[in-house]
């Protein structure tokens, strides 16, 4: 039965925006460059039948942004343009995915964006927020006599590897913890025969992670399966295939894959995903070296709040989860981020006509969080993200209406949640960013609904392979002209 809690605007309304402290724009520098080959052999079914969905839309994305996500849903909502299904990948796209999804089968009827916008302000949105909790006891850990913290030795022994240097001395005292060890040893050579070298230590808890988010989500009554409503979810997430007492050894060249991907919906969507055949991923077979399984598990009967804690987890931010399967069909299994497919194109264009999606970008050399991201992406997956974005914007730039995210940097410096920071200085820390004031806390989240709506009414919806430039738009929330209600 569902609790009044359940419902948006009043006392109990259930967003874990929070959660979603996952460092996204996993850019990398092209440094696997030697295992991977173009994708031409990746056919995307297309056959007599007409397609499952005539508008796919792709939400990705990171940070504690979750009102900017529900502001794009909303804008698109206003503009016409109203996904079939929306496949969330990673980052805050997962938070308003749930949260929709859910909310839609609670609440039957037509969605309410103006609901929405009260949802993104309201004070147990803050509540929630007050949660997400900065583990500095670990990441300002002093490591060795000089006084140096995991944090800056992280900082250094990262950057260095990307500059192609070795620095041993600052190697030896990461060592000295077991997380940043098995981030840091493994081989930098670019051609180095084994990508992920060494099993990635990936079985950890809490207190063995950067951000504590809890593993409970879900609000009062709304923690049910993925629904086949007006808001049709599809969520992507990485499973976990090598056991724990192999982390941080030597992986053997040749040996079995370290992770796959695994697509959660309903069964309706399930059946159409099948239908059109998309079962190989166009991941694996880009990388052939990486430790990737070539098929892809489509998964239906989860609930969605579950499936959204277990894919917002990811390499070094937040602890993985251990996600139960309801029908008993599957044991428990450990998952992690859905960045291993951060943009799935190739899915979306088989099910639907139109398709529209937030254009990846590549890394920014001047960003040191960006680089770290970097590297420990490519270290925990074996290839690079800049890899699969080239390949995007070669075969499929014409072919999806694309979102170009504009002042991203600007916009978290203002009026950001998240917890990463990095100093003048070659050193990293975490601070509780996340204001205490609930005013404070209001007008840095009206800020990010401004600023989502604004990613969205620059986009042309007629046009693919491009965005409107130098227009005028209203970033206004609900009491203006050009207002997301």
């Amino acid at each position: 039965m569902v609790q009044p809690g359940a419902t948006i605007g009043r006392k109990r309304v259930p967003l874990f925006v929070w959660a979603v402290a996952l460092a996204l724009g996993l850019n990398a520098p092209a440094r696997a460059a030697a295992f991977w080959r173009p994708n031409d052999d990746v056919v995307i079914p297309e056959g007599a039948e007409p397609k499952p969905f005539r508008k796919v839309l792709i939400l990705s994305g990171g940070e504690l942004r979750f009102s900017a996500g529900l502001a794009m849903m909303a804008t698109l909502h206003q503009r016409g343009w109203v996904p079939d299904v929306t496949i969330y990948t990673c980052g805050f796209s997962k938070i308003p995915g749930a949260y929709l999804n859910s909310l839609t089968q609670v609440q039957p009827g037509q969605p309410d964006p103006t609901k929405w916008y009260e949802a993104a302000l309201s004070d147990e949105y803050f509540r929630i927020m007050q949660r997400v909790k900065v583990n500095k006891d670990f990441y300002s850990r002093v490591v060795d006599k000089d006084g140096n913290t995991a944090s800056s030795l992280l900082y250094e022994q990262m950057t260095s590897r990307i500059a192609g240097m070795q620095l041993k001395k600052g190697l030896n005292k990461a060592s000295k913890l077991p997380f940043l060890s098995s981030l840091l040893s493994t081989n930098p050579s670019p051609f180095k025969m084994t990508p992920v070298a060494v099993y990635p230590a990936l079985y950890r808890e809490n207190k063995d992670t950067l951000l504590d988010v809890p593993f409970d989500l879900s609000p009062a009554g709304m923690n049910i399966p993925f629904s086949a409503n007006k808001m049709r979810a599809i969520f992507v997430a990485t499973k976990i295939l090598y056991p724990r007492e192999l982390q941080g050894k030597p992986r053997p060249e040749n040996s079995q894959p370290l992770y796959q991907e695994v697509i959660f919906t309903d069964r309706l969507t399930a059946d159409e995903i099948a239908r059109v055949k998309y079962g190989k991923s166009p991941i694996a077979k880009m990388f052939p070296k990486a430790p990737i399984h070539t098929d892809v598990e489509v998964r239906s009967d989860y609930r969605v709040w579950d499936v959204a804690r277990a894919a917002l987890a990811d390499m070094y931010l937040t602890a993985p989860m251990w996600l139960e399967d309801p029908t008993g069909r599957h044991p428990k299994e450990l998952f992690i981020t859905g960045a291993l497919n951060i943009s799935p194109i190739e899915l979306a264009l088989s099910l639907g006509d139109e398709v529209m999606a937030i254009r990846m970008k590549e890394l920014r050399a001047s960003n040191p969080a960006e680089k770290i991201e970097s590297y420990v992406y490519e270290n925990t997956f074996g290839f690079t993200n800049d890899e699969r974005r080239l390949e995007i914007k070669n075969r499929f730039g014409d072919k999806v209406i694309w979102i170009d995210l504009e002042g991203i940097q600007e916009m978290e410096k203002r009026n950001g949640f998240s917890p990463l920071r990095v100093g003048d200085g070659p050193k990293m820390h975490l601070e509780d960013n996340i204001p205490s004031d609930p005013a404070e806390f209001k007008r840095r989240s009206k800020a990010q609904w401004e600023w989502g709506v604004e990613q969205i009414n620059r986009v042309d919806l007629r046009r693919k392979g491009g965005q409107k430039k130098d227009t005028e738009v209203s970033s206004s929330a609900p009491g203006s002209r050009d207002s997301c209600r």
